[in-house]
């Protein structure tokens, strides 16, 4: 009986060894395919999602985080590109009244010949004093020495030509170094168009102030012509247009600098 008894306790005690090593080793798989899981959830995260989603947290390089980078640059490059498209207009505004400008000098200057006053009995203008003349019944254009016995001076009329067609050539060279100052982002050429702008408006102004004091005799205000309007008209022009760039300059090379090194910080 005693020998049964050891053989029996003895079996016991090794199944019972046999069954916590079976558990240990069933624990030690469970744990492995845990560790194995939540790499491979970490890995291939698109795969384990259809299986746990709780554990599928969008890692950095993901599409799910791609996708949502996508429309943030989109707006960010919206955000840039507005400043950068409003900052145009002003300049195109520039532009469009200095092609105003010129055309209307042109054709005051160039195509009327300067007359201010153009009738069939009266024609004046900058290089052109004609009155009417009854004895011959036609108009009888006067030169000098006659005119400064009708009390016109030479050097007067002389500088007030000076003053009105200088301004037209000077007018001729605002486009392009605004063209040049506005690609380049160079502040000496948009003041060098400024400049042309001021002295062209002092000599217009001054011009056309000279002619009407040597010619306030013969001339009516009910009398000016086309010419005389376009004249002043350009006069006002030239103001605006002086004012405009000097208020809208453009940017300079050092502030592009800072704008692209503020944009490529944004994008990344």
């Amino acid at each position: 009986m005693d020998g049964v008894s050891k053989k029996t306790v003895k079996s016991g005690v090794s199944h019972a060894i046999h069954q916590k090593l079976r558990q240990a080793e069933r624990g030690a798989r469970g744990a492995r395919r845990k560790v194995r899981f939540t790499v491979t959830a970490r890995q291939g995260c698109a795969e384990a999602a259809l299986l746990i989603p709780l554990f599928c947290a969008p890692l950095p390089g993901t599409r799910a985080l791609r996708l949502q980078r996508v429309p943030l640059q989109r707006a960010e490059e919206m955000a840039i590109s507005r400043p950068q498209q409003s900052k145009h207009w002003p300049f195109m505004g520039i532009m469009i009244l200095t092609a105003v400008v010129i055309p209307l000098l042109y054709y005051a200057l160039l195509w009327k010949a300067g007359n201010l006053i153009e009738l069939p009995n009266l024609r004046i203008g900058f290089y052109n004093f004609c009155l009417w003349n009854e004895d011959i019944d036609s108009l009888q254009c006067h030169q000098f020495p006659e005119l400064e016995a009708l009390g016109i001076s030479q050097a007067g009329l002389a500088l007030a030509r000076l003053g009105v067609y200088g301004s037209l050539v000077l007018t001729l060279f605002v486009p392009l170094p605004l063209l040049l100052a506005h690609c380049n982002g160079d502040e000496g050429e948009w003041q060098l168009a400024v400049g042309f702008l001021a002295v062209s408006s002092v000599l217009l102004a001054s011009g056309l102030g000279l002619f009407l004091s040597n010619m306030w005799k013969w001339l009516r205000l009910s009398l000016l012509g086309p010419g005389f309007l376009a004249l002043v008209l350009a006069q006002a022009l030239l103001i605006l247009l002086l004012m405009a760039t000097v208020m809208f300059h453009p940017r300079t090379k050092k502030d592009k600098l800072k704008l692209e090194s503020c944009q490529t910080y944004l994008k990344v």
